[in-house]
């Protein structure tokens, strides 16, 4: 989604935003980030398909309240199933 997408879809019992990269790329978090701080809502990140990637020098995964890395067997890193979260 691209963040007006994101902004549009935004609803006031929401409490939180989870972005997702794709073949390596993250997300837009900067502008993602600055959206949800407005509305005082949290953004998590599920970086399994970017796993040591970085944006502006920032790892992945460390953008939003909590970083996850999904690890089904479609992922780039798979453990079967599961994941791991921060």
């Amino acid at each position: 989604m691209e963040p007006a997408q994101i902004e549009a879809a935004i609803i006031e019992r929401m409490a939180a935003v989870q972005s997702g990269y794709l073949y390596g790329q993250p997300a837009a978090m900067e502008q993602i980030c600055e959206i949800v701080k407005k509305r005082n809502l949290w953004v998590g990140e599920d970086a399994a398909q970017a796993q040591g990637g970085t944006l502006k020098g920032k790892q992945v995964g460390r953008f939003g309240r909590w970083g996850m890395f999904s690890l089904c067997p479609t992922k780039n890193m798979t453990a079967g199933e599961g994941g791991m979260a921060w």
